[in-house]
């Protein structure tokens, strides 16, 4: 007698087994079939496709970095009066540089957001002015306040509005200070804000592809991942060209319609004053200081439109400053009549900050130790009626001009 007949019941229990078995294969085969056209043409269509994403322009979180300034440094960059020859930046679990969050439950929440001239890398830690700021209004008004430095060198104005929408609203500030002019400048070369200027885009596209190769594991994936990583952080960042920089190359032609530019940045402050205000927070807005030279004081307006050649060096090269320096005064004048028109605060360090010599500025915008603590008294002494009406039953600005 064979084995089944004497296990008749496990002999049973196997059958079914197998049978089972042979079922969800078979299932499995008829799935692979069916789906076989429709996973053709998903893979198919991600072939060469771009996977899109809004860039949030940031210092990493939980940073400290110690960065010497080296003397070929500051000769690039003409710099004159900066003591330092090193800095230290930290920045908390949102990218913010710290010292910033001083107290867990603060009377008054301020953000400072910018560009390197708010980020103040160079500046000692505690002489930075959106900290040094807090503290003195803190020391004034006998307030609690946290002071929080949004800065990041090389943002403009839209890169600002997106860390408000994504960083700062969380955060219920009370007032949101912002100060952008020399960084949206570089809408001429640009053309828009949207412009696929390289580390500018305002959207990332990044290439998605079906390669076998590149997913094969024959091709140690992993392997490659980790060297390539460990060759980015041995190798030392290059100067960038002016593509890079201004998304033209020299001799390549920067076509210039004045009015286009400043209108595009005159929507982007009366964007950053609407979403303020939309969440009950009081905009603030700030000129910037540039160092003044007679061969450049702007006399004659500035033609409607006009073309020039990308220069080798554009901070060096006499064309590019003088359209610098006149666009530079445009843009203060737009936020002066921004802040007309809108009732909101101006504190105009460009009339405020002297800045006939290098005394507080070390290159053209850059403030030093000294510049960044004069700055912060004067932004302390602008700041001061609001954190009186935080502190009382007044209206503020914003909530005055909704009355309008």
């Amino acid at each position: 007698m064979g084995w089944s007949s004497q296990n008749t019941k496990k002999a049973n229990v196997l059958l079914i087994i197998v049978l089972a078995v042979v079922f969800w294969m078979l299932l499995l085969l008829v799935e692979l079939i069916l789906g076989y056209s429709s996973y053709k043409l998903r893979i198919s269509a991600m072939v060469n496709s771009q996977e899109r994403s809004i860039r949030l322009r940031e210092i990493p979180p939980n940073l400290h970095l110690v960065e010497e300034i080296s003397e070929e440094a500051k000769d690039r960059n003409n710099i004159i009066n900066l003591s330092q020859d090193s800095y230290i930046l930290k920045t908390d679990k949102d990218g913010f540089i710290l010292p910033s969050e001083m107290h867990i439950e603060p009377d008054v929440t301020l953000f400072f957001l910018g560009g390197s001239t708010t980020e103040c890398r160079a500046v000692d830690p505690l002489q930075r002015f959106p900290y040094l700021a807090g503290r003195i209004l803190e020391k004034r008004s006998g307030m609690k306040v946290n002071s929080y430095n949004g800065g990041v060198s090389g943002n403009h104005s839209f890169h600002s509005i997106n860390t408000l929408i994504n960083k700062v609203l969380p955060y219920s500030p009370d007032i949101v200070i912002l100060k952008h002019n020399s960084n949206d400048i570089l809408l001429i070369p640009y053309g828009s804000y949207w412009d696929k200027a390289p580390g500018k885009t305002l959207v990332v596209q990044s290439q998605i592809s079906s390669e076998k190769s590149q997913n094969s594991i024959f091709t140690f994936p992993v392997i490659r991942t980790f060297a390539r990583r460990a060759l980015n952080k041995m190798s030392s960042s290059p100067v960038p060209d002016n593509f890079q920089k201004y998304s033209k190359k020299e001799g390549e032609m920067v076509n210039v319609d004045r009015d286009l530019v400043l209108t595009q940045f005159r929507n982007s402050l009366y964007t950053f004053i609407a979403i303020c205000r939309s969440w009950n927070i009081e905009p603030v807005l700030m000129t910037q200081a540039i160092i003044d030279d007679d061969q450049r004081m702007v006399s004659d307006p500035i033609p409607e439109s006009f073309s020039f050649p990308m220069p080798k060096d554009p901070l060096k090269d006499s064309i590019m400053l003088n359209v610098l320096y006149s666009f530079h005064h445009l843009f203060n004048e737009t936020i002066r009549e921004v802040c007309e028109v809108k009732h909101v605060v101006l504190i105009d360090l460009k009339k405020e900050v002297p800045s006939r010599n290098h005394t507080y500025i070390y290159d053209l915008y850059h403030y030093n130790n000294q510049g960044s603590e004069y700055v912060a008294n004067i932004i302390a002494t602008a700041l001061e009626p609001l954190l009186s009406m935080e502190n009382s039953d007044t209206l503020s600005i914003a909530e005055k001009t909704d009355l309008l």
